[in-house]
């Protein structure tokens, strides 16, 4: 399919607007330097003519293919260049001279293959299919220090593309994420290959993209493709972090800001800590981490609970049924459902989420005792100090005491309305027997802290939202329409680095998409775009990517 069906017009406009963007991502500039310095560790000079399309080129004929919505082919990016005049050309540093378009095919492939080689982490043969003997034979020889040292190049490179979405919508609009309030969620979605084949048991051969892995709808990841028929196929996973907000209502743009990439179910906590250590290294502001279980609790604490804590995150997570009630203890104080609490709280109310999901209360009176709980949740009297110690008060010490404790002198004049602690412990800690707080490290408890109350509205809200929002990205991304994420046939290149690339450019594309779509809005005055009339195309095409408001008609 050629881009004959699409107005000159478009694709001129569009092609600009891909330099911009990938000028915004201040890559190329590195990618230059990087392939210098392999040349230097290699003792060899460049040889030969210069490349007909360099990196900044090709780059940005696929990302044009994934604004246009259109399958990332060389064929399709070939035919691009065709569509091209020379201005646009001449902009891109590219000229055709008396190729054919064989000729021109060749030198787009090459160039993007010139490009991936440099920062590919996992290299192999991808002219034909590899026996299982010959895959076993190049895994072992790659060097993991090389392998590890481009796979940070790479993410460094894909995150870069999408910062460049966020920086666009701020020339655009420089109030357009006030509404943001900083918080994150973070979620995999699958990305399908374009070959089937997996690897089992049956076949001699491996996949045509050895280094993807089995994807299970049902949670199981490690089945060898043994699961229901439809529910598991051969896949690469994106692990994405969206900026979600806490309120539906805020106006912003809902875009990815994170991405990192690995076979499915492979070192979950491992993606979490690089998206959100690149998040701050782009100099985004600290936030509200907010994940499912794969993520929070379930990951080790060291690999992700620990580490975000220390770049300075909150965390907001549901827990499992085995992990309700009482998680540990420290000087005399539970922990219960992420929050630490006096020894006397009352059962009903420590079992309150349990009882709740066994149905022996209704939602009324679950949201009364998760409201209860206040009155006996110990709180900070400081702010943790360089060592990341936390002096924690009982909640019937100090002057802003929430309970009356036989145990503790009142400080608190009014002691009206406060909730008696009527059985203190009979052998009472340093919780109750110091007369103003006990030290908690920062770190225990970890696992499962979390800084608002659980099952609170607070906590419902800012969950529930931040989860719509992933779970709504990764279907938009599915959507034929925007992207066709599931669809491998529409990103038909082998390789880990290929199918990375691609799936961030058709990430970016789906940003650009939201922002345009906020922008519109904005413009508007309206909270979501009329579905009346559907604007004619002409309308719609003028300074589509730059957002200005169509000339109105004479």
């Amino acid at each position: 399919m050629k881009m004959t069906d699409l107005d000159k017009d478009v694709i001129k406009e569009t092609v600009r607007f891909a330099e911009e963007l990938v000028d915004l991502a201040d890559i190329c500039t590195s990618i230059s330097d990087l392939r210098a310095m392999e040349r230097e560790q290699r003792k060899k000079g460049p040889g030969g003519r210069p490349a007909s399309l360099n990196d900044r080129a090709v780059l940005v004929l696929v990302l044009t293919l994934a604004l246009l919505d259109r399958p990332l082919f060389f064929t399709h990016a070939t035919h691009l260049l065709e569509c091209l005049d020379d201005e646009v050309l001449s902009e891109l540093g590219v000229t055709l001279g008396e190729w054919t378009t064989t000729a021109l095919y060749f030198r787009v492939e090459r160039a993007w293959n010139r490009l991936t080689s440099l920062i590919d982490p996992f290299p192999y043969p991808k002219r034909r299919l590899l026996t299982k003997e010959e895959w076993a034979k190049v895994e072992a020889e790659r060097d993991q220090s090389a392998c590890e040292q481009k796979r940070k190049v790479l993410d460094w490179l894909c995150n870069q593309l999408l910062e460049a979405t966020f920086r666009w919508c701020l020339q655009q609009c420089p109030d357009g994420f006030e509404g943001w309030m900083h918080v994150y969620c973070i979620d995999a979605t699958p990305v399908p290959t374009y070959g089937k084949r997996g690897i089992n048991v049956r076949s001699v051969y491996v996949s045509m993209d050895p280094d993807a892995g089995w994807y299970s709808r049902e949670g199981d990841h490690h089945a060898d493709g043994k699961g229901k028929r439809g529910k598991t196929f051969w896949s690469y996973e994106a692990t994405l972090a969206v900026l979600a907000g806490n309120n539906p209502d805020a106006k912003f743009p809902r875009i990815i800001l994170g991405i990192s990439f690995d076979r499915p179910g492979v070192d979950v906590s491992g993606h979490g800590r690089r998206i959100f250590g690149s998040i701050l290294d782009r100099s985004h502001p600290i936030g509200t981490v907010v994940a499912d279980r794969a993520y929070l609790p379930n990951s080790k604490v060291e690999n992700l609970q620990i580490p975000l804590m220390q770049m300075g995150f909150d965390v907001c997570f549901d827990y499992q049924s085995n992990q309700l009630g009482i998680s540990g203890n420290h000087v005399g104080a539970i922990q219960v459902e992420g929050s630490w609490f006096c020894p006397a709280m009352p059962m009903a109310l420590i079992d309150a989420t349990k009882d709740y999901r066994e149905r022996r209360i209704d939602e009324e009176t679950y949201l009364a005792r998760i409201e209860q709980r206040r009155a006996y949740r110990l709180r900070p009297s400081a702010r943790p100090d360089k060592d990341g110690y936390v002096p924690m008060m009982c909640p019937a010490a100090g002057v802003s005491a929430t309970a009356v404790c036989p145990l503790k002198k009142p400080q608190r004049k009014n002691l009206t309305g406060l909730t008696r602690i009527m059985a203190p412990p009979a052998y009472p800690d340093k919780i109750c027997t110091n007369q103003k707080s006990a030290i908690f490290p920062s770190t225990f408890g970890a696992k499962y802290a979390q800084k608002l109350l659980y099952g609170s509205p607070g906590w419902h809200k800012l969950y529930s939202h931040a989860r719509n929002t992933i779970e709504g990205f990764n279907g938009y991304l599915k959507d034929a329409d925007h992207g066709a994420l599931h669809d491998g046939g529409r990103r038909r290149a082998r390789g880990f680095t290929n199918q990375y690339l691609f799936t961030t450019l058709i990430v970016v594309a789906a940003n650009i998409r939201k922002i345009k779509s906020f922008l519109q809005n904005k413009l508007q005055g309206t909270a979501t775009p009329s579905r009346s009339r559907k604007p004619r195309r002409r309308d719609r095409l003028g300074n589509y990517w730059t957002h200005e408001e169509p000339s109105p008609k004479s």
